[in-house]
């Protein structure tokens, strides 16, 4: 039978990693082990009955039709979708684990900015060292947005899988499962050890506020709190979105070779793929589908964390305060800051 799995393997190798196929890949191979254990039954000697077994069933061309895949067989090769090699599914994730290392330190270094500050603050009351903390935190997060915008640019030349439509062969579709699944108690533990930073930074500012009256002299103790929380909150954010990024990878291929495609004009193709020689139809998110679509790859990936960056700037500021009656206010501000920046950095296509 080891040899019959092997052969039905290089059978639908080359066919397109969907349920109507893999579904068929099942119902053939139950036909040819009955077969199978029939002959062996009858007398028939083990060589003798897989070779019999492969010429019956051997030949998709006969009997796709009565496994209803006589579509996808003999289908001519589309313009409308675009193949994902092996190559590329492999290629694709490793760029994409290095540019998740790269938007997980620009996120943190946007958390951290504030640091420098609390510090700065906490040692000296100066205008002087205010300017310097002030100065720390602008170069921070001067070099998060590099980090991003370096980021959107990387990862350009992959935009086909997150807007159109693709296909995967089998191999290539059972690489990359193979791959999420080994990635996956790494993602469980960053994710576990990110959530439980975050949880925990809180511990410094109590602590050092209980033995702010135990020191005297020109440091303020309990702001070192403070920025202590902001180093544990900015390793636990990096935990989470470099883990989140590299395990959205592997969706985002599997989203690609399932999409449907949706007809948009050709030239308008062509200049979104730039040298890419796929033409025709492409897949459009619900912004292009309206016509709208970002302005550059930063743009989108800038737009990507602005809420997971709000959301670390809200608990980071309502632990440091505790004015949770007045931090509420930073989801309707973000709100709105958020329709701005989505009209300045879209365009209509």
């Amino acid at each position: 039978m080891e040899t019959i799995k092997n052969y039905l393997e290089s059978m639908f190798a080359s066919l397109p990693n969907t349920s109507a196929v893999n579904r068929a890949k099942d119902e053939l191979y139950q036909m040819m082990e009955d077969k199978y254990n029939e002959l062996i039954s009858e007398g028939m000697s083990d060589n003798a009955a897989v070779g019999t077994v492969i010429s019956e069933f051997g030949n998709l061309d006969e009997i796709a039709q009565e496994l209803g895949i006589e579509g996808v067989v003999n289908a001519p090769e589309s313009e409308d979708r675009r193949t994902v090699s092996l190559e590329d599914a492999k290629e694709y994730l490793e760029s994409s684990k290095k540019n998740a290392l790269r938007i997980a330190i620009g996120v943190a270094l946007c958390v951290l900015s504030v640091s420098p500050l609390i510090f700065v603050d906490a040692f000296s009351d100066s205008n002087a060292a205010d300017s310097l903390g002030v100065s720390l935190m602008f170069i921070f997060i001067a070099i998060g947005v590099i980090l991003f915008i370096y980021s959107g640019t990387f990862m350009k030349k992959w935009d086909f899988i997150e807007k159109q439509a693709c296909s995967m062969d089998i191999g290539t579709s059972e690489y990359v499962k193979e791959a999420e699944n080994a990635f996956a108690p790494k993602q469980a533990l960053f994710l576990a050890i990110g959530v439980a930073l975050c949880i925990i930074s809180v511990l410094p500012a109590a602590i050092f506020d209980d033995f702010e009256n135990f020191f005297t002299g020109p440091v303020q103790v309990g702001d070192l709190g403070g920025g202590c929380l902001f180093i544990l909150v900015a390793i636990g954010v990096f935990f989470i979105v470099y883990s989140g990024i590299i395990k959205g990878s592997f969706e985002k291929l599997f989203k690609a070779a399932a999409r449907k495609v949706s007809v948009v004009d050709r030239e308008t193709a062509k200049e979104e793929e730039g040298a890419s020689n796929v033409t025709g139809n492409v897949y459009t998110d619900s912004d292009e589908r309206s016509g709208l679509t970002y302005i550059s790859p930063a743009a989108e990936t800038i737009m990507e964390v602005y809420w997971p960056t709000v959301t670390c700037i809200y608990m980071c500021w309502s632990f440091i305060t505790f004015d949770w009656f007045v931090t509420w206010i930073i989801w309707p501000i973000a709100a709105v800051l958020h329709v701005a920046l989505k009209s300045i950095l879209m365009k209509r296509v």
